[in-house]
């Protein structure tokens, strides 16, 4: 245990710890909720939301079943169709929770919106 706050003594040479600006999780992090942002900007994605919550959000409902491989087909084909489809089902999920901007509309002359 380090202390004092010697930050540098708690790590080992070319090791990153999770949080520092340099951490792989973090860049993959910013990576998507750029990716997100830029689905919003373009109408493809509701706005309203932050993108870091619907990065979270979907995380988590994609790895809702992990460690449960008890669930899963035995048959590799059938294990494939369910998969498939559990993938199906949370697009299907995400596209309900996070549903593409509405066009936005052109104000008719002499008509406010």
């Amino acid at each position: 245990m380090v202390r004092g706050g010697d930050r540098a003594a708690e790590e080992t040479a070319g090791e990153r710890r999770v949080g520092d600006p340099g951490d792989p999780l973090r860049a993959t992090v910013r990576r998507k909720t750029e990716q997100l942002r830029l689905a919003q900007t373009s109408g493809h994605l509701d706005p309203a939301w932050d993108p870091a919550d619907i990065l979270m959000f979907v995380n988590q409902l994609a790895i809702a079943r992990v460690g449960q491989s008890d669930l899963l087909p035995a048959d590799a084909a059938e294990r494939t169709a369910f998969l498939s489809a559990r993938r199906a089902a949370i697009v299907a999920a995400v596209q309900r929770l996070f549903p593409a901007a509405a066009a936005p509309r052109e104000q008719e002359p002499g008509r406010s919106l």
